[in-house]
Protein backbone atom coordinates (compact mmCIF):
# COMPACT_ATOMS: atom_id res chain seq x y z
CA UNK A 1 0.00 0.00 0.00
CA UNK A 2 1.94 3.24 -0.94
CA UNK A 3 1.55 6.90 1.11
CA UNK A 4 -1.04 7.95 -0.48
CA UNK A 5 -3.10 4.76 0.03
CA UNK A 6 -2.39 5.14 3.66
CA UNK A 7 -3.00 8.80 3.92
CA UNK A 8 -6.41 7.74 2.72
CA UNK A 9 -7.46 4.88 4.10
CA UNK A 10 -6.42 6.85 7.50
CA UNK A 11 -8.30 10.23 7.61
CA UNK A 12 -10.88 9.28 4.99
CA UNK A 13 -14.52 9.48 5.81
CA UNK A 14 -14.86 5.67 3.78
CA UNK A 15 -11.94 4.37 5.27
CA UNK A 16 -11.48 1.55 8.42
CA UNK A 17 -9.26 3.18 10.88
CA UNK A 18 -8.33 3.50 14.87
CA UNK A 19 -8.61 6.80 15.85
CA UNK A 20 -11.50 10.07 15.64
CA UNK A 21 -13.92 9.47 12.66
CA UNK A 22 -13.84 11.78 9.72
CA UNK A 23 -16.92 12.25 7.57
CA UNK A 24 -15.39 15.03 5.91
CA UNK A 25 -13.64 14.93 2.26
CA UNK A 26 -9.48 14.64 1.99
CA UNK A 27 -9.40 16.35 -1.56
CA UNK A 28 -11.29 19.15 -2.60
CA UNK A 29 -11.38 18.98 -6.97
CA UNK A 30 -12.31 22.45 -6.88
CA UNK A 31 -9.71 24.72 -5.41
CA UNK A 32 -12.10 27.87 -5.19
CA UNK A 33 -14.45 25.75 -3.10
CA UNK A 34 -15.92 26.83 -0.13
CA UNK A 35 -16.23 25.19 3.37
CA UNK A 36 -20.31 26.28 4.51
CA UNK A 37 -21.94 25.65 7.87
CA UNK A 38 -25.29 24.06 8.35
CA UNK A 39 -26.47 27.94 9.16
CA UNK A 40 -25.14 29.41 5.97
CA UNK A 41 -25.83 26.30 4.01
CA UNK A 42 -29.61 26.72 4.68
CA UNK A 43 -29.93 30.47 3.88
CA UNK A 44 -30.16 28.89 0.02
CA UNK A 45 -33.49 28.66 -0.57
CA UNK A 46 -32.92 25.35 -2.69
CA UNK A 47 -31.56 23.66 0.83
CA UNK A 48 -33.91 25.00 3.07
CA UNK A 49 -36.59 23.64 1.02
CA UNK A 50 -35.10 19.75 0.35
CA UNK A 51 -34.39 19.88 4.14
CA UNK A 52 -37.37 21.10 5.56
CA UNK A 53 -39.63 19.00 2.89
CA UNK A 54 -37.99 15.88 3.76
CA UNK A 55 -37.23 16.62 7.76
CA UNK A 56 -41.28 17.38 7.57
CA UNK A 57 -41.92 14.68 6.05
CA UNK A 58 -40.40 12.23 8.20
CA UNK A 59 -41.85 14.04 11.29
CA UNK A 60 -45.14 13.64 10.32
CA UNK A 61 -45.07 9.80 9.61
CA UNK A 62 -46.09 7.99 13.12
CA UNK A 63 -43.97 4.99 14.55
CA UNK A 64 -45.30 1.18 15.31
CA UNK A 65 -43.88 -0.64 17.85
CA UNK A 66 -44.59 -4.37 17.45
CA UNK A 67 -44.41 -7.15 19.93
CA UNK A 68 -44.20 -10.48 18.98
CA UNK A 69 -45.65 -13.58 21.40
CA UNK A 70 -43.91 -17.04 21.20
CA UNK A 71 -45.70 -17.94 18.43
CA UNK A 72 -44.69 -15.16 16.33
CA UNK A 73 -47.87 -13.15 16.08
CA UNK A 74 -47.25 -9.80 15.65
CA UNK A 75 -49.27 -6.85 17.28
CA UNK A 76 -48.96 -3.16 18.09
CA UNK A 77 -47.56 -2.84 21.68
CA UNK A 78 -49.20 0.55 23.01
CA UNK A 79 -48.03 -0.46 26.27
CA UNK A 80 -44.78 -0.24 25.82
CA UNK A 81 -42.18 2.25 26.56
CA UNK A 82 -40.41 2.24 23.63
CA UNK A 83 -43.77 3.33 21.94
CA UNK A 84 -43.86 6.16 24.82
CA UNK A 85 -40.43 7.84 24.20
CA UNK A 86 -41.28 7.42 20.08
CA UNK A 87 -44.74 8.56 19.64
CA UNK A 88 -45.80 10.99 22.70
CA UNK A 89 -42.70 12.28 24.41
CA UNK A 90 -39.23 11.72 23.47
CA UNK A 91 -38.06 14.69 26.49
CA UNK A 92 -39.37 17.31 28.86
CA UNK A 93 -39.01 20.14 25.79
CA UNK A 94 -40.31 18.50 22.20
CA UNK A 95 -43.15 16.54 21.25
CA UNK A 96 -41.63 13.31 19.12
CA UNK A 97 -42.42 15.76 15.49
CA UNK A 98 -40.10 18.54 17.08
CA UNK A 99 -37.77 15.98 17.92
CA UNK A 100 -37.64 13.94 14.29
CA UNK A 101 -37.56 16.91 12.65
CA UNK A 102 -34.47 18.04 14.39
CA UNK A 103 -32.96 14.42 14.38
CA UNK A 104 -33.41 14.88 10.34
CA UNK A 105 -32.37 18.34 9.91
CA UNK A 106 -28.86 16.77 10.82
CA UNK A 107 -28.67 13.32 9.30
CA UNK A 108 -29.41 15.24 6.66
CA UNK A 109 -26.73 17.98 6.26
CA UNK A 110 -23.65 16.00 8.57
CA UNK A 111 -24.94 12.63 7.76
CA UNK A 112 -24.91 11.62 11.23
CA UNK A 113 -27.97 12.58 13.77
CA UNK A 114 -27.51 11.63 17.83
CA UNK A 115 -29.65 11.54 20.55
CA UNK A 116 -28.41 11.16 23.98
CA UNK A 117 -30.16 8.15 25.55
CA UNK A 118 -31.44 7.89 29.08
CA UNK A 119 -32.77 4.78 30.30
CA UNK A 120 -34.14 3.50 33.51
CA UNK A 121 -33.00 0.68 35.82
CA UNK A 122 -34.55 -1.63 33.93
CA UNK A 123 -32.77 -0.93 31.09
CA UNK A 124 -35.73 0.95 28.79
CA UNK A 125 -35.01 4.07 27.39
CA UNK A 126 -37.62 7.14 28.69
CA UNK A 127 -35.74 9.95 27.55
CA UNK A 128 -34.12 10.64 23.42
CA UNK A 129 -32.41 13.87 23.63
CA UNK A 130 -30.87 15.13 20.01
CA UNK A 131 -27.53 16.18 20.22
CA UNK A 132 -25.63 18.22 17.87
CA UNK A 133 -23.71 16.49 15.09
CA UNK A 134 -21.49 19.57 15.02
CA UNK A 135 -20.47 19.02 18.56
CA UNK A 136 -19.95 15.36 18.69
CA UNK A 137 -16.80 13.29 18.01
CA UNK A 138 -16.44 9.82 17.33
CA UNK A 139 -13.45 7.72 18.15
CA UNK A 140 -12.62 3.99 17.79
CA UNK A 141 -10.21 3.27 20.65
CA UNK A 142 -7.82 0.59 20.42
CA UNK A 143 -9.31 -1.69 21.70
CA UNK A 144 -12.09 -1.56 18.95
CA UNK A 145 -14.80 0.06 21.36
CA UNK A 146 -16.28 3.13 20.37
CA UNK A 147 -16.66 6.60 22.15
CA UNK A 148 -18.69 9.43 21.68
CA UNK A 149 -17.13 12.69 23.01
CA UNK A 150 -19.76 15.50 23.10
CA UNK A 151 -18.28 18.75 23.32
CA UNK A 152 -21.33 21.59 25.69
CA UNK A 153 -21.64 24.82 24.68
CA UNK A 154 -19.21 25.61 27.72
CA UNK A 155 -16.44 24.04 26.11
CA UNK A 156 -16.46 20.76 28.12
CA UNK A 157 -16.41 17.40 27.11
CA UNK A 158 -18.63 14.91 27.77
CA UNK A 159 -17.95 11.10 27.34
CA UNK A 160 -20.71 8.82 26.31
CA UNK A 161 -20.60 5.12 25.82
CA UNK A 162 -22.47 3.86 22.35
CA UNK A 163 -25.08 2.36 24.91
CA UNK A 164 -26.09 5.91 25.60
CA UNK A 165 -26.10 7.45 22.33
CA UNK A 166 -28.45 6.87 19.37
CA UNK A 167 -26.64 7.45 16.22
CA UNK A 168 -28.12 7.82 13.48
CA UNK A 169 -25.74 7.41 10.35
CA UNK A 170 -25.60 8.07 6.64
CA UNK A 171 -23.71 6.08 4.03
CA UNK A 172 -19.97 6.02 5.07
CA UNK A 173 -17.64 3.66 7.16
CA UNK A 174 -19.66 2.41 9.11
CA UNK A 175 -19.00 3.96 12.27
CA UNK A 176 -19.94 8.23 11.01
CA UNK A 177 -21.95 9.08 7.55
CA UNK A 178 -20.16 11.48 5.51
CA UNK A 179 -21.21 14.83 5.93
CA UNK A 180 -23.23 16.06 2.49
CA UNK A 181 -22.55 19.82 2.83
CA UNK A 182 -19.10 18.92 2.70
CA UNK A 183 -18.94 16.82 -0.32
CA UNK A 184 -20.91 19.49 -1.98
CA UNK A 185 -19.18 22.35 -1.71
CA UNK A 186 -18.49 23.08 -5.11
CA UNK A 187 -22.23 23.34 -5.49
CA UNK A 188 -22.81 25.55 -2.76
CA UNK A 189 -20.54 27.68 -4.08
CA UNK A 190 -21.22 27.74 -7.08
CA UNK A 191 -24.93 28.43 -6.03
CA UNK A 192 -23.46 31.20 -3.22
CA UNK A 193 -21.60 32.92 -6.45
CA UNK A 194 -24.82 33.05 -8.47
CA UNK A 195 -26.78 33.87 -5.67
CA UNK A 196 -24.61 37.19 -4.88
CA UNK A 197 -23.87 37.68 -8.52
CA UNK A 198 -28.03 38.07 -9.01
CA UNK A 199 -28.15 40.59 -6.10
CA UNK A 200 -25.77 42.59 -7.66
CA UNK A 201 -27.83 42.99 -11.31
CA UNK A 202 -30.87 43.29 -9.57
CA UNK A 203 -29.59 46.03 -7.03
CA UNK A 204 -26.85 47.93 -8.81
CA UNK A 205 -28.08 46.95 -12.79
CA UNK A 206 -31.86 47.42 -11.96
CA UNK A 207 -31.33 50.81 -11.10
CA UNK A 208 -30.89 51.28 -15.02
CA UNK A 209 -33.81 51.55 -16.77
CA UNK A 210 -32.35 52.99 -20.13
CA UNK A 211 -30.05 54.73 -21.79
CA UNK A 212 -30.50 58.36 -23.55
CA UNK A 213 -29.15 59.60 -27.16
CA UNK A 214 -28.76 62.86 -27.94
CA UNK A 215 -28.08 63.92 -31.58
CA UNK A 216 -25.17 65.99 -30.58
CA UNK A 217 -22.25 66.03 -27.99
CA UNK A 218 -22.89 66.97 -24.33
CA UNK A 219 -20.89 68.32 -22.08
CA UNK A 220 -20.43 66.89 -18.28
CA UNK A 221 -23.16 69.46 -17.22
CA UNK A 222 -25.36 69.01 -19.95
CA UNK A 223 -25.67 65.21 -19.10
CA UNK A 224 -26.45 65.41 -15.09
CA UNK A 225 -29.00 67.81 -15.59
CA UNK A 226 -30.50 65.49 -18.65
CA UNK A 227 -29.70 62.38 -16.24
CA UNK A 228 -30.98 64.39 -13.07
CA UNK A 229 -34.33 65.54 -15.13
CA UNK A 230 -34.92 61.95 -16.17
CA UNK A 231 -34.64 60.32 -12.63
CA UNK A 232 -36.94 62.96 -10.91
CA UNK A 233 -39.66 61.81 -13.39
CA UNK A 234 -41.67 59.95 -10.59
CA UNK A 235 -43.23 57.51 -12.98
CA UNK A 236 -40.33 56.78 -14.89
CA UNK A 237 -41.91 58.61 -17.48
CA UNK A 238 -39.92 61.26 -19.15
CA UNK A 239 -40.34 63.98 -21.79
CA UNK A 240 -37.48 64.12 -23.58
CA UNK A 241 -35.63 67.17 -25.66
CA UNK A 242 -36.23 67.21 -29.30
CA UNK A 243 -33.46 64.90 -31.17
CA UNK A 244 -33.20 62.74 -27.82
CA UNK A 245 -34.12 59.06 -27.82
CA UNK A 246 -34.51 56.41 -25.09
CA UNK A 247 -33.11 53.21 -25.75
CA UNK A 248 -34.61 50.69 -22.89
CA UNK A 249 -32.03 48.63 -21.36
CA UNK A 250 -32.20 44.86 -20.86
CA UNK A 251 -29.86 42.20 -19.41
CA UNK A 252 -26.94 41.08 -21.41
CA UNK A 253 -26.49 37.57 -22.66
CA UNK A 254 -24.01 37.27 -19.18
CA UNK A 255 -26.68 38.07 -17.05
CA UNK A 256 -29.20 36.01 -18.87
CA UNK A 257 -26.90 32.63 -18.43
CA UNK A 258 -26.43 33.62 -14.75
CA UNK A 259 -30.16 33.16 -14.54
CA UNK A 260 -30.00 29.97 -16.11
CA UNK A 261 -26.88 28.91 -14.16
CA UNK A 262 -28.84 29.36 -10.59
CA UNK A 263 -31.65 27.28 -12.49
CA UNK A 264 -29.20 24.76 -12.68
CA UNK A 265 -27.43 25.02 -9.21
CA UNK A 266 -31.49 24.48 -7.99
CA UNK A 267 -31.41 20.86 -9.96
CA UNK A 268 -27.72 20.28 -8.43
CA UNK A 269 -28.78 20.63 -5.18
CA UNK A 270 -31.95 18.86 -5.32
CA UNK A 271 -30.28 15.87 -6.82
CA UNK A 272 -27.76 16.04 -3.81
CA UNK A 273 -30.57 15.43 -1.18
CA UNK A 274 -33.02 12.99 -3.87
CA UNK A 275 -35.70 15.45 -4.12
CA UNK A 276 -37.40 17.06 -7.57
CA UNK A 277 -37.06 20.13 -8.33
CA UNK A 278 -40.47 20.55 -9.07
CA UNK A 279 -42.11 19.27 -4.95
CA UNK A 280 -39.79 22.47 -3.75
CA UNK A 281 -41.02 24.56 -6.60
CA UNK A 282 -38.77 24.99 -9.02
CA UNK A 283 -39.82 23.53 -12.08
CA UNK A 284 -43.28 22.38 -12.99
CA UNK A 285 -43.82 18.47 -13.86
CA UNK A 286 -46.24 14.94 -12.96
CA UNK A 287 -46.43 15.31 -8.74
CA UNK A 288 -48.48 12.64 -8.26
CA UNK A 289 -45.39 10.40 -10.08
CA UNK A 290 -42.95 12.61 -8.71
CA UNK A 291 -44.32 12.48 -5.04
CA UNK A 292 -44.64 8.10 -5.46
CA UNK A 293 -41.18 8.12 -6.88
CA UNK A 294 -39.90 10.93 -3.74
CA UNK A 295 -41.38 8.07 -1.27
CA UNK A 296 -40.03 5.32 -2.67
CA UNK A 297 -36.70 6.39 -3.46
CA UNK A 298 -35.66 9.18 -0.76
CA UNK A 299 -38.37 9.10 2.25
CA UNK A 300 -38.68 4.90 2.49
CA UNK A 301 -34.46 4.34 3.15
CA UNK A 302 -34.14 7.47 5.30
CA UNK A 303 -37.14 5.55 7.44
CA UNK A 304 -35.77 2.23 7.34
CA UNK A 305 -32.53 3.43 8.46
CA UNK A 306 -34.00 5.02 11.51
CA UNK A 307 -35.64 2.03 12.76
CA UNK A 308 -32.79 0.19 12.31
CA UNK A 309 -30.88 2.38 14.24
CA UNK A 310 -33.64 2.78 17.05
CA UNK A 311 -33.49 -1.16 17.38
CA UNK A 312 -29.76 -1.14 17.16
CA UNK A 313 -29.21 1.18 19.72
CA UNK A 314 -32.66 2.59 22.14
CA UNK A 315 -34.15 -1.41 22.24
CA UNK A 316 -32.86 -2.89 25.07
CA UNK A 317 -31.09 -6.16 24.10
CA UNK A 318 -34.92 -8.09 24.91
CA UNK A 319 -36.87 -5.82 23.23
CA UNK A 320 -34.83 -6.32 20.24
CA UNK A 321 -35.84 -10.34 20.15
CA UNK A 322 -39.55 -9.46 20.78
CA UNK A 323 -40.32 -6.07 19.33
CA UNK A 324 -40.27 -4.13 15.98
CA UNK A 325 -39.71 -0.81 14.95
CA UNK A 326 -41.77 0.55 12.20
CA UNK A 327 -42.45 3.88 10.10
CA UNK A 328 -46.00 3.60 9.20
CA UNK A 329 -45.37 4.93 5.45
CA UNK A 330 -48.99 4.76 4.47
CA UNK A 331 -50.03 7.28 6.60
CA UNK A 332 -48.42 9.88 4.16
CA UNK A 333 -51.69 9.39 2.34
CA UNK A 334 -53.62 10.78 5.00
CA UNK A 335 -54.34 13.66 3.12
CA UNK A 336 -55.41 12.30 -0.17
CA UNK A 337 -58.46 11.02 0.19
CA UNK A 338 -58.81 9.61 -3.23
CA UNK A 339 -55.73 7.41 -3.08
CA UNK A 340 -56.10 6.34 0.74
CA UNK A 341 -60.57 5.42 -0.13
CA UNK A 342 -58.93 3.59 -3.18
CA UNK A 343 -56.41 1.54 -0.35
CA UNK A 344 -59.24 0.80 1.53
CA UNK A 345 -61.58 -0.35 -1.15
CA UNK A 346 -58.88 -2.76 -2.68
CA UNK A 347 -58.07 -4.18 1.05
CA UNK A 348 -61.90 -4.82 2.21
CA UNK A 349 -62.56 -6.53 -1.48
CA UNK A 350 -59.89 -8.95 -1.32
CA UNK A 351 -60.62 -9.65 2.57
CA UNK A 352 -57.38 -7.77 4.12
CA UNK A 353 -59.06 -5.17 5.96
CA UNK A 354 -63.14 -5.33 7.37
CA UNK A 355 -65.13 -2.05 7.31
CA UNK A 356 -64.90 -1.63 10.83
CA UNK A 357 -61.03 -1.47 10.60
CA UNK A 358 -60.99 0.50 8.10
CA UNK A 359 -63.43 3.01 10.46
CA UNK A 360 -61.26 3.07 12.90
CA UNK A 361 -58.23 3.34 10.60
CA UNK A 362 -60.32 6.78 9.86
CA UNK A 363 -61.05 7.52 13.30
CA UNK A 364 -64.80 6.96 13.02
CA UNK A 365 -67.72 5.19 15.19
CA UNK A 366 -67.74 1.09 14.01
CA UNK A 367 -71.13 0.49 12.35
CA UNK A 368 -73.11 -1.52 14.78
CA UNK A 369 -74.02 -4.00 12.10
CA UNK A 370 -72.31 -7.35 12.75
CA UNK A 371 -71.43 -7.57 9.55
CA UNK A 372 -69.10 -4.81 9.20
CA UNK A 373 -66.76 -7.31 11.01
CA UNK A 374 -66.76 -9.73 8.40
CA UNK A 375 -63.78 -10.26 6.04
CA UNK A 376 -65.17 -9.82 2.89
CA UNK A 377 -64.40 -10.76 -1.15
CA UNK A 378 -65.14 -9.24 -4.13
CA UNK A 379 -67.41 -12.48 -5.29
CA UNK A 380 -70.88 -11.31 -3.95
CA UNK A 381 -68.63 -10.05 -1.18
CA UNK A 382 -69.45 -12.67 0.87
CA UNK A 383 -67.65 -14.07 4.19
CA UNK A 384 -64.96 -15.34 3.94
CA UNK A 385 -66.43 -18.62 5.83
CA UNK A 386 -68.99 -18.70 2.76
CA UNK A 387 -66.87 -19.54 0.09
CA UNK A 388 -67.64 -22.76 -1.55
CA UNK A 389 -71.10 -22.49 -0.31
CA UNK A 390 -74.41 -21.14 -2.37
CA UNK A 391 -77.67 -21.72 -1.41
CA UNK A 392 -79.82 -24.70 -2.92
CA UNK A 393 -82.21 -21.39 -4.41
CA UNK A 394 -79.80 -19.88 -5.77
CA UNK A 395 -77.90 -22.83 -7.43
CA UNK A 396 -81.27 -24.02 -8.41
CA UNK A 397 -81.42 -20.55 -10.44
CA UNK A 398 -78.04 -20.42 -11.60
CA UNK A 399 -78.55 -24.20 -13.50
CA UNK A 400 -81.90 -22.57 -14.75
CA UNK A 401 -79.72 -20.00 -16.68
CA UNK A 402 -76.90 -22.54 -17.39
CA UNK A 403 -77.25 -24.85 -20.75
CA UNK A 404 -74.21 -26.75 -19.47
CA UNK A 405 -76.09 -27.45 -16.39
CA UNK A 406 -79.35 -28.09 -17.68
Amino acid sequence: MGFWAKFTRYFSGSGDYTGYQNGDPISIPVAQAKTYTPDAATQLGTVWACVNLISQTIASIPIDVFSFDKNGKRSVDRQCNLDFVLNASPNQDMTSYEFWQTMSMNRLLRGNAYAHIIRKDDGTAYILYPLSADQMSVKRELDNSITYEYTDRFGKVIKYRPEEIMHWKGIGNGLVGLSPIEYMRSTLTEAMAAQENAIKIFVEKGKIYGVISPNQVLNQKQKVSVAKSFQQSGDHVAVLDCGMEFHAMSLSPADTQLLETRKFSTSEICRWFGVPPALVGAESGDYEKLERWFYKATILPLCVSAEKALMKRVATQDERHNHEVRFRIGELNRADDQARAAIYATHVQNGLRSRNEIRNAEGWNPSEIPEADSLTVQSNLMPLESLGKTAPSQEGTMNSINPEKN
